[in-house]
């Protein structure tokens, strides 16, 4: 007698994970595999329990932030590595990110990426400037070195002395 009826799926565990090469077969749509790739944080090509309760944690808090209508997201809900800077975008210190923080955010990396660019350019400009100098210093070394000689080569391929052209040096 066969039975047509499947196996019921493992508990996750700590211990147990869930490896995308196993599902990828499995007859899922691309969009959802897509998604449960998304979950793979630390890329090892599986998705164990930790990862799977991180993931729930900031999907729940994004549904909580769309539904509540201020699209606050609770620091506590987002990813454990990603705390930390979001803590930072905090200015109120009230444990969310709300919207009006995001865009302070961002209008605080649009001037860094400027300020970047502007002392990126200056730097140029002074390397530039070295360049210039050192090539005029190079030129008035050279002619210091030509107009300290004592001696000279005429025309003819003689050597005479400085400021006594009739004194050929033998």
């Amino acid at each position: 007698m066969g039975s047509s009826a499947t196996a019921p799926a493992p508990a996750l565990t700590h211990s147990t994970t869930l490896a995308m090469s196993a599902l990828e077969g499995s007859g899922l749509p691309a969009r959802v595999l897509e998604g449960l790739r998304e979950f793979d944080w630390n890329g090892d090509g599986q998705i164990d329990a930790d990862e799977l309760h991180e993931a729930s944690k900031a999907y729940s808090a994004l549904r909580q932030a769309a539904n509540t209508g201020k699209g606050e997201i609770p620091l506590r809900a987002c990813p454990l590595s990603l705390q930390p800077l979001l803590r930072s975008l905090d200015v109120d210190q009230n444990g969310t990110i709300n919207p009006a923080e995001l865009a302070h955010a961002m209008q605080l990396y649009t001037q860094s990426k400027d300020r970047v660019r502007t002392l990126t350019r200056l730097m140029l400009w002074a390397f530039g400037l070295m360049v210039v100098m050192l090539a005029a210093i190079t030129g008035v070394t050279f002619a210091v070195v030509e107009l300290s000689k004592e001696s000279s080569v005429n025309s003819d391929g003689a050597m005479v002395v400085k400021g006594n052209p009739a004194t050929a040096v033998q």
